[in-house]
Formats: C-alpha cells, sequence, structure tokens
C-alpha cells in the first residue's frame, strides 16, 4: 500500500498536460503561485521520475522552516489538486451539472427565490431525461413534490398522483437495470473464470441468467443502462452457445447504441472502448474484416485525457493487432507486437489487469512456437504459468500444454517427467482433467518417451484421436485443440505449422 506521500507522487504524474495547466491557474486564484511552498514541491514531485524520494525533496527546499512545514504542505496540495479537478472535471459531465442544480435549489429554497427554484429543478429534470440520468431524477422528483405541495397551483392532489406515477415509471427503470445488470455481470464473471462452462453447477446457474434476459424484448426497454445490460447479456449467452454471427451483430448493435446515446459514449468511456472491442473479438471470430481499420481508427481518436482511458485503448489497439496477426497468418509480426506489449507494461505497469496478463502473454507464446521461435515462445509461455491467478484458467492451462510440447520440440526431455507432473496435478487440483486434458497428456507422455525417429506414428495417432473427440464432443470447444491438431499435422506431413493451423480440422 502506497504512503500518503507516494499517493501525492502518482496523483500529480497521472495527471494530464491540460489538466496540470488548469491546476496552476486554479493555484494562481489564490495569489502569486511562485511565492507559495506548496507550488515549489508540485514542480519538485513532478520532476521525480523513478518514485517519490523526500530527501531530494527536503534537500531542494533548503531552509529549517520550509522542511518542518512538509506534512502539512503535502496534505494541502493534495486536498488543492483533488480540488481544482472536481472543478475541471465538471465542466465535462452532466450528471455534475444536474447534482449542481439541485444544489442550487435547495439554496434557493433557503432563500425564499421560488421562481429561481421553479427553473433550477426544470433545468435538472430536463438534462436528466435528456441524457438518460435515470438516477438522478429520484432526487429530484422528491424536490417537485415538496414544491408542489405549495406552489403548483391548480389541483394539488392531481400534480402529486402525477409526480407519484412517475417515480413508479423512475423506479421500476432503475429496478429492471439492476435485474439485468445482475444478469450480465453473472454471465460475466462465469466467462471470465471458465468460458467452458464443464460443471453443472455453472450450467444451472447459466440457464437461470439466460432465461431471465431472455424474457424481455429489447423493443420493450426504456434506458440506455436497460439496453446496454441486456446487448450485452444477450452477447454472452450467444458465445456460450457458439452462436457467432449472433454475438457479431450484438455487439454492431451495441456500437450503434453508443451512437443513438452519445453522451454515454462521453461518460461512460470505458463502455464505449469495449463496445468497440468486443465488436472486433466478434469480427475475428466470423472472420469479418470489412471494418476493422475503421473501427481501429476510432479506439485511436478517442480522447485520452484519463489515465485509465489512455490505458484501456491501448490494451485494446494491442490485443486486436496480435489478434488480427495470428487469425491472418501474419506470425512474422510476433517481435514487432512482442516490443509493443512490453512497452504497454513499462508505461502501465500499475494498473494492468490480470485478463490481460493473461491472455497476450499466451497469445504471443502461440506465435512464437507457430513461427518455430521456441525460446521466446517459452519464455511467454512460463509468464503465463506463474503469474498467480483464477482468471483465464482455461488459458493457463492451454501454455501448460504448450509447455510440454516446447519440452519435445527442444529435446529437453531431462526436465519433461516432472513438468508433466506437475501440470497434471495443476489441472486435476482445479477440477479442469477433462477428455481432452487426459488424451493429450497420456499420449504426449508415450511421445516424449519414445525416441524422436519412431515419434511419427504417435503423432498420427494423437492426431486420429482428437478428431475423434473434436466430432464426438459436437459444438464444445477445447482450447489448445486446434494448437495441436495442426502440430501433430506438421509432424506426419510435409507441411509447416504456420500452414496448417489456419485451416478446419473435421
Amino acid at each position: 500500500m502506497h504512503s500518503p506521500a507516494e499517493d501525492l507522487y502518482h496523483l500529480i504524474h497521472a495527471l494530464s498536460a491540460n489538466e496540470k495547466r488548469y491546476f496552476r491557474l486554479f493555484a494562481q486564484r489564490h495569489g502569486n503561485e511562485k511565492d507559495k511552498l506548496y507550488m515549489k514541491v508540485f514542480d519538485l514531485i513532478m520532476a521525480q521520475e523513478d518514485g517519490y524520494d523526500e530527501e531530494i525533496v527536503k534537500k531542494k527546499l533548503k531552509t529549517a522552516a520550509a522542511i518542518k512545514q512538509l506534512p502539512q504542505t503535502k496534505n494541502y496540495l493534495y486536498d488543492l489538486i483533488m480540488q481544482s479537478m472536481r472543478l475541471y472535471r465538471s465542466d465535462k459531465n452532466v450528471a455534475t451539472e444536474v447534482f449542481n442544480l439541485i444544489q442550487d435549489e435547495l439554496f434557493y429554497t433557503e432563500k425564499g427565490l421560488t421562481q429561481m427554484r421553479s427553473k433550477a429543478l426544470k433545468k435538472a429534470k430536463e438534462l436528466a431525461y435528456e441524457y438518460d440520468l435515470i438516477y438522478c431524477l429520484v432526487t429530484i422528483l422528491q424536490r417537485e413534490r415538496i414544491y408542489a405541495l405549495k406552489f403548483s397551483g391548480g389541483d394539488p392532489n392531481e400534480t402529486i398522483r402525477k409526480l407519484h406515477a412517475e417515480e413508479e415509471w423512475v423506479f421500476d427503470r432503475l429496478n429492471n437495470e439492476s435485474k439485468l445488470g445482475e444478469v450480465f455481470f453473472t454471465l460475466w464473471v462465469q466467462f471470465i473464470k471458465d468460458p467452458l462452462m464443464r460443471s453443472n453447477e455453472d450450467l444451472e446457474q447459466y440457464t437461470s441468467s439466460r432465461d431471465a434476459v431472455l424474457n424481455q424484448k429489447f423493443e420493450d426497454l426504456h434506458t440506455f443502462t436497460e439496453k446496454f445490460f441486456w446487448l450485452r447479456a444477450k452477447g454472452l449467452i450467444c458465445k456460450y452457445n457458439h452462436d457467432y454471427q449472433g454475438t457479431f451483430q450484438l455487439t454492431k448493435q451495441l456500437v450503434d447504441l453508443f451512437s443513438d446515446y452519445p453522451q454515454h459514449r462521453l461518460n461512460v468511456m470505458g463502455n464505449y472502448i469495449d463496445a468497440l472491442s468486443n465488436y472486433l473479438s466478434a469480427a475475428h471470430v466470423v472472420g469479418n474484416y470489412d471494418e476493422f481499420e475503421e473501427v481501429i481508427a476510432k479506439l485511436e481518436e478517442l480522447p485520452r485525457e484519463a489515465v485509465k482511458d489512455d490505458n484501456s485503448i491501448s490494451q485494446v489497439v494491442i490485443n486486436n493487432k496480435i489478434l488480427y496477426a495470428m487469425n491472418r497468418g501474419m506470425y512474422s509480426r510476433s517481435g514487432m507486437l512482442a516490443e509493443e506489449f512490453e512497452n504497454y507494461c513499462r508505461k502501465f505497469e500499475n494498473i494492468i489487469t490480470e485478463s490481460f496478463l493473461v491472455v497476450t502473454p499466451y497469445n504471443l507464446s502461440l506465435m512464437f512456437f507457430i513461427n518455430g521461435e521456441y525460446d521466446r515462445s517459452l519464455d511467454y509461455c512460463q509468464r503465463v504459468m506463474q503469474f498467480k491467478t483464477d482468471v483465464k484458467i482455461e488459458l493457463q492451462h492451454g501454455a501448460s500444454m504448450l509447455y510440454l510440447i516446447i519440452l519435445i520440440e527442444q529435446e529437453q526431455l531431462v526436465f519433461f517427467e516432472s513438468a508433466y507432473r506437475s501440470v497434471v496435478r495443476s489441472m486435476k487440483n482445479r477440477g479442469k482433467f477433462d477428455d481432452f486434458e487426459r488424451l493429450f497428456t497420456t499420449q504426449l507422455k508415450k511421445i516424449a518417451n519414445t525416441p524422436e525417429r519412431q515419434r511419427k506414428p504417435l503423432y498420427g495417432k494423437l492426431y486420429e484421436d482428437l478428431l475423434m473427440l473434436k466430432k464426438e464432443s459436437g459444438n464444445k470447444r477445447f482450447v489448445f485443440m486446434t494448437e495441436t491438431l495442426s502440430w501433430c499435422a506438421s509432424k506426419t506431413g510435409d507441411k509447416k505449422m504456420a500452414e496448417l493451423v489456419l485451416q478446419p480440422f473435421n
């Protein structure tokens, strides 16, 4: 956990150039910033690039009085930066404007300024409806009801009745948003943990969530949030049912939803980035690259003032460049893409998601392996295996299976036996040692224990057994199945793995 001084360091270095400029202007309103100790501390900390060093700050401050005030100065500076950022962001956020209008209405009420009070409520309500800020309407309607009792004129009962009916509609919307949100997040967590969904308990939970979504029609939904959760949940249902064209269409519909509600594209940037990312992912699956470059360009053109948005956009772009290269057979790009990945990791070291640290090294390990660069493949493969997390377990298992194959390719058989036991034990402990894993490990052990010149029939048998398992399992997907099939085919034929991995195996 960071110390307060380290928090201040990270806060200052997270500010964009525009935010730093705004803070300086904000500080000037309090007088001449050059004479202020806290601005000197700000500049000293901003000049540090490798972490916070208080001894350097004290040395630069020079005077005993300034050093003695340093703890209080750092606290004051932190609070002042946050004050300035609240103001900076308030001009960019409609929700903040609505909250400010509600605060204005409370002030007008205290001062007895009835007409101004009415205008503030009206403006707040118009903005809440225009920008689909349903949650803001709860407070606005409550304030309207109080106002109506004293100043509505006419029949107050009729006014109260209308407000109550409107309030019921608002709560219905919020309740449905909550229900659909629960369904989406339940499905999402399950997909992150195990998209293959092999346990009966997971299947039962999935069926319940699926029915909760399918019982509602998209055209009957009212708010952006209802529609957003419905589309995301339905998209995951399509993934579970291997309906890839359906997934592609739903991701396109989600991108279009942000066109209908552009205010949410700005206020909920992460969701818009996710929508573009999901569309690209679905495009990879169905092989539709008609709009690939256009969507990548949209991503790269998005504003990146916030660190989290810069991080998200960079992550999505790297991921999709890798997937594009893999799906188009451009394995020679693996070195360039690995360099982009390493640069990203250095830039966003403290905020990288666990999922990204599993998925991207796994894909890079596959690209290097398919391209015959076994040392580099082994490096990324081991990074996945050594990263302790419960996220993307199926890819961790894929990496462990790839690891065993690399040991065979490099004839590092002295390590194979212990690696084999470790891999099998790990799969069993996690309850993921099913038909594919059992077949793969059993046959691979036989290959490792057979002299190289006598292995060809064993590669052929593993290939045929895997094809049979694939056929008997119907639409069920197996992580690392295609790569294993193409590897075996390359060992029994004249073609390289890079020529085989994109072909269908039926």
